[in-house]
Formats: structure tokens, C-alpha cells, sequence
């Protein structure tokens, strides 16, 4: 048997922030209190297993805190839970002599308390959206004060032999939540996938091993509806000469989304088509280099292509560089940008839903390094630049719920511009103005750079001093457009956030 157990204390967190050109502060963070149980067990030499796992937030928004600094502004009981419990049950068990055979699952329960405007906010958040017009198995309460929910998961593995198989069934209701305490971000689904598997383990005259698989999967909501479907094929072959090739081929059948319109309703999701490869050199060599290229398309001429690379040197014994530039490049017909009510689209449920079609394209890489002056003095650095453009075209927005069939701004009347406020002015009726509206230019070039360096000298057996330098910039300028030279230009001079630090320990004896 195995018991471990966490119990965190967190004071009241304060900020100073300029709101309307004055100065301000507020609390951040309330006082709260983290708690963890988890106890396991085995039984029969390891054949069988049982666990259970108890967590209990609590936040105090009254309370002096740790310090005893009092606090009457409740303004974060509109956006954090008073608190949550959470509990779960798992086990296992193996089948057969040489346990060829696994069965695992759990269960769970989670009870989320708080104010009313606390509640309404999770029931509208994107891991429920309770608020889906279309949707006749939730319905937003705005007098709730606690949100309680369940999910489970069922699965069967063959652990042995060439042959394998997994096969798994999960459950997760729209109102579990355990994001206080643990991470749920998808909800109010029905999974259940089955994988079949071969695998050659013994080596042959080009290849050491290989393997095979084809899987099929999907996932319904609560209501029954089919939100997504995969029939997958994927493998791998390990060369002789210690290279790896890997493959897959994906199909996703036409769905519906229940999360496209972010709370609006369901609405088809196109059939698509894609896969990738990858090639992976010998590992061992002082040079070696993993290549991936990946690349789909949907029946309605949305597609995606990427180029995944990462390269490692070994420069003698001391130098060691990691780096892997990547670019991907993304057509999505149907990008989100904004709803807008209006009582007169009766076919969306009184509100129209726009998107647009997005040309993204994201550039970026991983840079690792790492020196060994002495075994006493060393150098590790990580670094990484990120720049992603979206170009908006296109605008306009769904007519009909369960369909992927548009009303494009500027056509049938409607009408369309960009303004000198950088927003566009739509019209989606023409005549009169009543019904018109306008969207800010959701364009971006968004470019950041951050990275850490940290120098290690071992001045004294057991005594060490870090050095360690953190950057941290971002840039915003010329959206929509493009130009690597000018944009990485406009991320090295950037302003941005650098944090100098000094860590010395020191060993006293001998």
C-alpha cells in the first residue's frame, strides 16, 4: 500500500495596475487552501490494484490571510470558486498466466461551489457552454451556486505478443469540473476508440523492428449527436542502421461541431483528409536530424501543410546545440470572430455568428545549448522565437445551424468596408442601418521571443553560484502581413522583460 498527501497554504496576492491613466491595486489571488489524499494498493503480486484520489480546494475572500491583511473587496468570487472537491476510485487487473491481458478504470466526482455570477461564468466557459441554443441536455441556471458532474473511463490493453489490441470507453458529463485542482477541458462527451496492432520484434535483413496499427474512434455529446469520427493508420519501421520512419494516414468523416460558434450552435464540420511521415537519422551519430512533414485538406478546400524539423550537434565533448526551425501554413474557411444579436436571424436563434476565412502561417523554432567550460563551469541556454500572421478574408456568416452553407458579406445585398478605425462596417441586409454592425480587423502578426541562460560555477566542492539571465519580449506590428526579415528585425529590437538573478549556495564543513 502507498499513501501520499499534499496540504498547501497560499496568501492573499496583491497588484498595482494603471486602469484610465490612475494608479491602482487590488487583490489577485485570494487565501486559499490546497489539499490532496491519494492512497493505492496491490494485491495478488502486483495482478490487481486499487486506488482513490480526494482533493479539496477552499478559498477564504474575507479572511486576514497568512499575514492578517484584511480584504473586503469580493470582486474575485466572480471569477474563482468559494470551493471544490473532488474525489476518484481506480483499479486494474491482469488476465492470464503471463498477464497478456490488462483491464483498468476509473470514476469520478466533482462538486464546484460559488457565487452566482461564478457559476453562470463556468456554465458559459469553453469546457461547457451551457448557454448552446440548440442544445436540449443543459440549459444555463443563472441561480446556481454549485455545479456537480461525474466522468469514468473503461479500458482493455494486450500487453504481450505481436498481436495487440486497446480498446477504451470514457464518459465525461457536461458538469464535471476539476480545473481547481486538475485539468478537464472537454466535456459533455462520449468517447470510445478500438486500436489493432501487429508488431515485428524480431530483426530481419533491413529492419531491427516494425510496427502497425489501424484505429477507429469517435466521440457524441450527451444528446447523441456525432462530433467526431477517425479511422487512423499509423506505423513505424526501425532500420538496421538505426534510422526510424514513421507513418499515418487520418480520415475524419463530415461531423458536427459543438464548439465552433464558441456557445453558438452546432454547426457541420467538413470531411477531411491527411497524414504525415517522419524520418529520424541514428541518434547515436554526433549529428543526427528528425524531419516531419504533415499535411490534410477538407472536402470543402480548407488544408493544412507543415514542416516539423529538429537537428542535434555534438560538437566534441563540451558543445551540445539542439535546434528545430518549424513552419506551418493554414487555410481554415470558417475561422470564429465574433457573434452579434440580432433578433431578426431567427434561423441562428437571434444572433449572427461571424467568421472568416483565415490564411495563418507560424514560424518558430527550439534553440537549446548547452557548454561545458570545466566540470565545474557550465553554460545551458533555451530560446525560442515564435511569430504566427493571420490574414481575415471573406467574411461572413452561417445561415442555418448543422450546415456549412454561408452568406457572404458583400453579396445579396448585404454590404461590407473597412473603415478608418481599422474596423469592418457590415450590413447584412442592406436598406436601412438598423441592422448593421461592426468588427475590429481580427488580422495579427503576433511575434515573441523568450528565452533563459544560466551560468553554473561550482566554486567549492558543494558550493554553487548560478548566474541566470530570462528574456521575455513579444511585438504586435503589421498585422496580416508577412515579411521574415522585417518581422524578425521588429522581434530582436522590441521591447521586452529582462530578469537578472543571482542564486549562491554555500557549503560550510567539509
Amino acid at each position: 500500500m502507498s499513501i501520499g498527501g499534499l496540504t498547501a497554504l497560499t496568501n492573499r496576492e496583491y497588484t498595482h495596475y494603471y486602469l484610465d491613466g490612475e494608479e491602482r491595486s487590488g487583490v489577485v489571488e485570494p487565501f486559499t487552501s490546497y489539499n490532496l489524499l491519494r492512497m493505492s494498493k496491490t494485491f495478488n503480486d502486483g495482478r490487481q490494484g486499487l486506488g482513490v484520489i480526494g482533493t479539496f480546494v477552499h478559498r477564504d475572500f474575507d479572511g486576514g490571510g497568512l499575514l492578517g491583511n484584511e480584504d473586503t473587496d469580493h470582486d474575485l468570487r466572480d471569477i474563482l470558486s468559494d470551493r471544490a472537491v473532488g474525489f476518484g476510485l481506480d483499479g486494474w487487473t491482469f488476465f492470464g498466466p503471463e498477464k497478456d491481458w490488462a483491464m483498468g478504470a476509473w470514476g469520478g466526482l466533482t462538486s464546484v461551489s460559488g457565487s452566482q455570477t461564478r457559476m453562470l461564468g463556468l456554465q458559459e466557459s469553453s469546457r461547457h457552454y451551457f448557454q448552446r441554443p440548440d442544445a436540449d441536455h443543459v440549459s444555463l441556471d443563472s441561480n446556481l451556486t454549485t455545479l456537480t458532474g461525474w466522468a469514468g473511463r473503461v479500458n482493455l490493453n494486450k500487453e504481450n505478443g505481436k498481436f495487440m489490441l486497446n480498446a477504451a470507453l470514457g464518459i465525461n458529463s457536461p458538469e464535471f469540473e476539476s480545473n481547481d485542482m486538475g485539468i478537464s477541458s472537454n466535456t459533455d462527451v462520449i468517447n470510445k476508440h478500438l486500436v489493432i496492432g501487429y508488431r515485428w520484434t524480431e530483426p530481419k535483413n533491413f529492419y531491427r523492428a516494425a510496427r502497425t496499427d489501424l484505429a477507429v474512434a469517435s466521440n457524441h455529446d450527451f444528446s447523441g449527436v456525432k462530433t467526431s469520427d477517425l479511422v487512423l493508420w499509423m506505423g513505424w519501421v526501425d532500420f538496421t542502421n538505426y534510422w526510424r520512419f514513421n507513418y499515418m494516414l487520418v480520415y475524419n468523416p463530415q461531423t458536427l461541431s459543438n464548439n465552433a460558434l464558441r456557445g453558438g450552435p452546432r454547426v457541420t464540420n467538413p470531411a477531411y483528409f491527411g497524414g504525415n511521415i517522419n524520418i529520424s537519422s541514428d541518434s547515436r551519430k554526433a549529428i543526427n536530424a528528425h524531419l516531419t512533414l504533415d499535411a490534410g485538406r477538407n472536402v470543402e478546400g480548407g488544408y493544412d501543410r507543415s514542416v516539423y524539423s529538429h537537428f542535434n550537434f555534438k560538437i566534441g565533448d563540451r558543445f551540445n546545440l539542439n535546434t528545430g526551425p518549424n513552419y506551418s501554413y493554414r487555410r481554415n474557411l470558417a475561422q470564429y470572430i465574433t457573434s452579434v444579436d440580432d433578433a431578426a436571424a431567427v434561423e441562428m436563434y437571434g444572433k449572427r455568428y461571424v467568421v472568416g476565412e483565415l490564411h495563418q502561417q507560424t514560424i518558430s523554432a527550439d534553440i537549446r545549448l548547452d557548454y561545458t567550460f570545466t566540470p565545474w563551469l557550465t553554460l545551458q541556454g533555451y530560446f525560442q522565437p515564435f511569430i504566427a500572421v493571420g490574414a481575415y478574408s471573406h467574411l461572413k456568416e452561417f445561415r442555418q445551424p448543422e450546415s456549412f452553407d454561408f452568406l457572404e458579406y458583400g453579396d445579396e445585398g448585404s454590404s461590407i468596408s473597412l473603415n478608418s478605425d481599422n474596423e469592418y462596417a457590415i450590413d447584412p441586409t442592406g436598406g436601412d442601418d438598423a441592422d448593421a454592425f461592426t468588427v475590429d480587423n481580427p488580422d495579427f502578426n503576433f511575434k515573441a521571443l523568450v528565452g533563459t541562460l544560466v551560468l553554473r560555477w561550482e566554486f567549492s566542492p558543494g558550493s554553487t553560484m548560478y548566474f541566470v539571465w530570462t528574456h521575455n519580449g513579444s511585438n504586435y506590428d503589421h498585422p496580416g502581413d508577412l515579411d521574415l526579415s522585417r518581422d524578425l528585425n521588429d522581434l530582436f529590437t522590441s521591447t521586452a522583460d529582462d530578469v537578472f538573478a543571482l542564486k549562491v549556495s554555500y557549503w560550510f564543513g567539509n
